[in-house]
């Protein structure tokens, strides 16, 4: 997107630019839908919808091997002792923007740690971005876009809730981010949202 290209027509040649996709459309989407047990294990329906410049993501991960998908599963959100039961990609690639889907059905092995009658866990299933690296430099962050996640946890039977985490919000010229959770006492519902700002800054706002 957002380039010169070349069309090649019966009139002759024309010097064309591509549309410009912004945040409002390179956009990825999941949703979480956990069921914990006692034990702490879980089993989780999981999809990611991924369109604009994000859809290529989305397709070269249903063309690699199985085990790279699994490897790219597991870096999603952060447990590698899990098993995929079943898997299913579906992309809409002439739509005027690009979407791509992917659901993933999984057994995750000890999503919640246990101590005594408690059961800890992060209510944020999908895995931060880390755009962070240690030495002071320029920040190109080449493309805008959005990723929000949205999670929904069924409370294992005879548990209550004890502990929330707070509503969290923060924004600043690179974008924004905000997380918020809740319960009805038989779920608890997490949602995330991240904004990034297409933009180059100088070595001096590293800080």
């Amino acid at each position: 997107c957002d380039r010169h290209v070349l069309a090649v027509t019966p009139e002759g040649g024309k010097l064309l630019r591509t549309p410009y996709y912004g945040k409002d459309v390179n956009v990825t989407s999941t949703f979480s839908d956990i069921m914990v047990y006692s034990s702490g294990d879980a089993d989780v329906k999981l999809q990611f919808t991924k369109s604009g410049l994000m859809y290529d993501d989305l397709f070269g991960v249903s063309e690699s091997k199985p085990d790279m998908r699994k490897f790219w599963l597991a870096n999603q959100f952060g447990y590698a002792a899990f098993d995929l039961k079943s898997e299913a990609f579906s992309f809409d690639k002439n739509a005027s923007v690009p979407t791509a889907t992917a659901k993933f059905d999984i057994h995750i092995r000890d999503l919640a740690a246990k101590s005594s009658n408690l059961i800890f866990m992060s209510p944020s299933f999908i895995s931060g971005l880390s755009y962070i690296w240690e030495d002071p430099s320029e920040i190109e962050l080449s493309r805008s876009f959005q990723q929000n996640d949205s999670v929904r946890i069924e409370i294992p039977t005879g548990y209550t809730i004890e502990f929330l985490p707070e509503t969290k919000s923060l924004s600043s010229k690179f974008g924004s981010y905000s997380s918020h959770v809740s319960s009805n006492g038989k779920f608890v519902y997490f949602t995330k949202k991240l904004s990034i700002n297409k933009a180059y800054y100088p070595k001096e706002t590293y800080p």
